[in-house]
């Protein structure tokens, strides 16, 4: 279990710096190698950290993981250049291109694994893909409201019709990631649901 940090203690800014060195050493560690093959040894030796400074704030390495992708984000821009298919292209072609960046690909890569077994990285799995939908639903809620899509249209559907094919090429076909395949994905789902462009 995480040991408890006061909001005092967290406002430390010695421990603020603490904490960042350990989260930014681990999960670069295990963008590379995994979760489970990372030890806490690693981490104190390339962050600078003493292990008796990481134990005094975790119980062991999974939590350091565990509270690390927790606080880690990556935020992609939701555009509004006025119609969806130009939306969902900007935004598509910036989620694709964040998955072969080394850091952010690995660690979607080696959560989706811990995510089998574990359910504390399931349980940060599903929070990750939670904010996402959320992020980009703007995007399509303005759509609607332009009247570019059928008015009983399921967002979260067409989300994950939009999105699932990025992570699915990337960790099973391991196909490129690249601008015309985002345009043709897009202009083929805008294809199914109906998309009427409004200018």
């Amino acid at each position: 279990m995480k040991k408890a940090t006061s909001d005092q203690t967290r406002d430390d800014p010695r421990i603020a710096r603490t904490r960042q060195a350990v989260f930014e050493t681990a999960l670069r560690l295990a963008s590379t190698r995994g979760f489970s093959a990372t030890t806490i040894n690693e981490i104190s030796e390339q962050s600078g950290v003493s292990k008796s400074t990481i134990y005094r704030h975790w119980d062991d390495v999974e939590e350091v993981f565990l509270d690390a992708l927790s606080n880690y984000s990556r935020s992609y821009p939701v555009p509004d250049t006025g119609n969806l298919r130009d939306d969902l292209i900007v935004y598509m072609i910036d989620y694709a291109r964040s998955l072969t960046d080394t850091l952010n690909g690995g660690l979607y890569a080696h959560l989706a694994s811990a995510a089998v077994s574990d359910e504390r990285f399931a349980a940060i799995q599903r929070d990750t893909a939670t904010a996402n939908r959320e992020t980009g639903r703007p995007i399509y809620e303005r759509a609607l409201q332009r009247g570019e899509l059928p008015p009983d249209t399921d967002l979260d559907a067409l989300h994950e019709l939009v999105s699932a094919p990025v992570p699915f090429r990337f960790l099973v076909s391991r196909r490129p990631l690249n601008a015309q395949w985002v345009t043709k994905h897009v202009d083929h789902v805008l294809t199914l649901v109906g998309y009427a462009p409004t200018t």
